[in-house]
């Protein structure tokens, strides 16, 4: 018990610390002279107190004499830590509770991982419009399929023009306003994976139309505002390249070159080779 890395607390009838281990000691931060005599709920998050009684008079009954469950605790310090208690009753010949030990594993490290996965997943914050993260794993599986079934699909690579002199102007509250109105790469850059294109002039008509959405004035932080863009669209499998993400900095180079030559219009990339 002594040596064991995750904590081991035992427990009197009436759920007080008879005996816990030097790791629980780490887990929350307290001496064992602090620790004894105290119970669970002296250190359980106050959102995770009701549940807690409810598996206590469960345990007491003997309805559930092993639980396994996920809760917060509450450090010396203020910190919050995600555990995982896993707890086993033991009655006399009577039925009447005895004694409880509770297994104590800590999960902030997991949780701390799971939550910044799911940061990483969801879709952008401002926009909600899918991320880098979620716009690479799709292009992944666009890819894999269209080498796998012969498939096209191309890759339009939006910035939009003269965005920065709309800050400047209006503030970044209007700028804002307006990428919302305009899937966000990063800053004003967008990307449109189209996938499974029935004939090679798609993205070019495709482009078209999003140059004339875009032209349209909107209201943006009460704002009249008119976005110009520079496309660069490069498809598969009129374009070879090595990995999806070669074609997607392709694609970042045709845009590029139609910024070069005035913006406001869609650039084709090259057949075989980078774009612009």
């Amino acid at each position: 018990m002594a040596h064991a890395p995750n904590g081991i607390a035992l427990l009197d009838r009436d759920g007080n610390f008879i005996e816990v281990n030097g790791a629980f000691f780490d887990l929350l931060g307290f001496s064992e002279t602090e620790l004894r005599g105290q119970n669970f709920p002296c250190f359980t998050h106050p959102d995770d107190l009701p549940v807690g009684e409810l598996y206590d008079i469960e345990m007491r009954n003997g309805i559930r004499p092993h639980l396994r469950y996920e809760k917060h605790y509450r450090r010396k310090d203020g910190a919050t830590v995600w555990v995982e208690i896993s707890v086993s009753a033991q009655h006399d010949d009577d039925g009447e509770l005895t004694l409880v030990v509770a297994h104590i594993r800590d999960l902030t490290a997991r949780k701390a991982e799971e939550a910044e996965i799911r940061r990483q997943v969801h879709p952008d914050p401002l926009t909600g419009l899918p991320n880098r993260r979620m716009l690479l794993d799709h292009l992944e599986f666009t890819w894999d399929q269209a080498q796998r079934h012969n498939r096209a699909f191309a890759i339009i690579y939006l910035d939009l023009d003269d965005f920065k002199p709309i800050n400047d102007r209006h503030g970044h509250a209007a700028g804002d306003a307006l990428l919302i109105e305009v899937a966000r790469l990063g800053g004003d850059e967008f990307v449109v994976l189209l996938a499974e294109l029935n004939e090679h002039s798609a993205p070019a008509s495709i482009a078209e139309k999003i140059l004339n959405a875009l032209s349209a004035p909107v209201v943006a932080s009460g704002h009249h505002l008119a976005a110009r863009a520079s496309l660069g669209i490069v498809s598969f499998p009129t374009q070879i390249y090595g990995s999806p993400t070669a074609m997607l900095h392709a694609a970042d180079s045709a845009m590029y070159a139609a910024k070069r030559t005035g913006g406001g219009r869609y650039h084709l990339g090259l057949p075989n080779c980078p774009a612009g």
